[in-house]
């Protein structure tokens, strides 16, 4: 602070340099100081946008990508497990279903096996009863590579129906090691992990809110900040003011030492321009302290706001989120077995599926050419029969073998006709198996890990958002206690002040102003009216008018009321740094 003794030396020509340095130094300090307010709260407002911007980044986690995709896997995998033995029971009754069909298609297959064992034989009896007949033995021969293709055909299938036992055996195997771990952890495994589907959910909602508290709260402090720091031109008034009066009391001082006047006249003119310059001072000197007593106000009405976003960003910690991520990996390594069985059981169930289809069409391919084959036997006896008239010797006994070829026929159509249906019965079945497939919606363990991988990377995003919201709010609510006392050091300006106003107080020597009537006062005129032209604050303006002498022209015109009412161009543009501006 600027101290001194004030005495009545003061008044003299070493004083009057005194004054100038004074106003000098506090004009340079001024600007130096609201300079150094002016970029912490800019810094301030820079700061404020981290926060707000790191926040945003945290709530995108739960808003979108992974991270929201992560309690829908959960609550996926819950319901899945959930539902695991209400599928297995379904599956066990298409599987009896396919094992019953099986077996009769084997017993099927049996009986055609037999029915072409014996229209082999019914061949070879032709052959014997027509006595090498040529027209005969051409049947017989024909007949028989006929059968011997529906052999193969027969043969090819009951392959199929091997294979399709085999599958239905592992799936089988698989569907009781799924229904023992099924034993072990339904219905907790799948409850806890919809508990902490619904308990992430919770979890995400609590910090996107708390987030959006921080951000509002945040963005509320950066616009108090920006009104600050629009306000802290006071500073830059005071200064612009205080140099008006270093350059109107320097003019004083040079024109009256040139002028030549009496000593009464000189001692009027003084008398008159440093009563001017005082009432100058003491106006900036009291608009300074009531607008930085203001801004300092302001300033720590923030503080409190700066406090609770320590608090808030505080709020999102590790401990809880810690907690909660060794909440959910116990969950998931537990689902995890159930899950990979469940895999494989719906791996062999998609295989035994596969099978089937392939079985059915399979089925439905050799039953068509089989069927041909008993048309073309059927149509070849009745040939036989008609020659048979021809030949009476060889005729009668070829006619009756005939006869039983035909029956035999006759009995392997019935069996191709259960064969297809049993055919039409395993298509069904397998298209209700495909619903019930494509019904479930899978889920595995390297999906569940990786839900548990968004969810970690989502809290530690988040936990760094809140870490950088609670570092650059201790910043902010350091430069804001910074910048209150850089303001209130600044006010010790006003005591500097105040001795510059006691040091004019006794050049001026006396309470009473001398009078300017009658005396040469031309030299008043001129240095008012350059200090005028300096003017750029209403505020200034208003305290020359007081001390304008006769004849001088008014620096504040009176506004008409149409103007005044409609505020008009009557409206200076000085008084843009009035101080209406605070």
């Amino acid at each position: 602070m600027l101290h001194a003794r004030i005495s009545a030396s003061d008044a003299s020509p070493a004083g009057d340099a005194t004054i100038s340095v004074l106003l000098s130094q506090i004009t340079q300090g001024i600007d130096a100081r609201f300079v150094t307010v002016g970029k912490t709260l800019a810094q301030a407002v820079e700061s404020i946008d981290g926060i707000v911007s790191a926040l945003r980044e945290a709530t995108s986690t739960f808003q979108s990508g992974d991270g929201a995709a992560a309690v829908s896997n959960l609550t996926t995998a819950a319901r899945r497990l959930s539902s695991v033995g209400d599928q297995m029971q379904g599956r066990a009754q298409d599987m009896g279903e396919i094992q019953q069909a099986s077996r009769r298609l084997s017993a099927h297959i049996a009986d055609v096996q037999k029915s072409l064992h014996v229209l082999h034989i019914f061949g070879l009896n032709v052959k014997i009863a027509a006595s090498g007949a040529e027209t005969f033995v051409d049947f017989a021969n024909t007949m028989s590579g006929q059968l011997s293709a529906g052999e193969k055909e027969v043969g090819a299938l009951q392959t199929k129906l091997d294979g399709l036992a085999a599958s239905l055996r592992s799936m089988e195997h698989n569907d009781r090691l799924l229904a023992s771990e099924c034993q072990r952890v339904v219905p907790h495994v799948p409850d806890r992990l919809e508990a902490d589907a619904a308990a992430l959910r919770k979890h995400q909602a609590m910090l996107a809110e708390l987030a959006d508290k921080n951000a509002v709260l945040a963005r509320s402090i950066q616009g108090s900040v920006a009104n600050v720091l629009g306000a802290i031109q006071v500073g830059d008034i005071a200064r612009q003011r205080l140099e008006h009066v270093l350059e109107g009391y320097a003019d004083m001082q040079a024109t009256l030492a040139t002028a030549g006047l009496s000593a009464e006249d000189e001692a009027a003119s003084r008398d008159h321009l440093l009563r001017l310059l005082l009432a100058q001072l003491t106006s900036s000197a009291q608009e300074f302290r009531t607008e930085t007593q203001a801004l300092v106000r302001s300033l720590r009405s923030m503080v409190p706001e700066a406090d609770r976003l320590i608090a808030l960003s505080k709020g999102g910690g590790s401990e809880d989120g810690q907690v909660f991520l060794r909440s959910l990996e116990a969950g998931i390594a537990e689902a995890s077995a159930m899950i990979a069985q469940l895999q494989l059981a719906d791996a062999q169930a998609a295989e035994t599926l596969r099978i089937i289809v392939d079985t059915v069409d399979d089925l439905s391919g050799r039953a068509a050419a089989m069927r041909i084959l008993r048309i073309e036997v059927q149509q070849m006896t009745i040939n036989i029969g008609l020659k048979c008239r021809r030949v009476e010797a060889i005729g009668r006994p070829v006619a009756v073998i005939a006869n039983e070829i035909r029956a035999s026929s006759d009995a392997l159509d019935q069996t191709i006709k259960q064969i297809t249906a049993e055919s039409t019965g395993l298509g069904a079945i397998s298209l209700r198996m495909r619903q019930h497939a494509e019904a479930q919606v899978g889920q595995d363990s390297d999906g569940l890990a990786s839900s548990l991988s968004a969810i970690r990377e989502g809290a530690q995003r988040t936990e760094q958002a809140m870490a950088v919201s609670e570092k650059m709010a201790s910043g902010l609510l350091g430069a804001l206690r910074s910048t209150t006392d850089e303001l209130e050091e600044s006010l010790d300006l006003g005591d500097a002040l105040e001795r510059i106003e006691a040091l004019l107080t006794i050049e001026l020597g006396r309470d009473d102003p001398l009078s300017l009537e009658g005396r040469d006062d031309q030299v008043v005129r001129m240095v008012m009216d350059r200090m005028a032209r300096s003017y750029t604050m209403a505020s200034e303006r208003v305290v020359h008018e007081a001390f304008l002498l006769p004849g001088m022209p008014r620096l504040i015109a009176d506004k008409p009321q149409s103007s005044a009412s409609h505020g008009g161009p009557a409206d200076d543009d000085d008084a843009l740094f009035d101080d209406a501006l605070f």
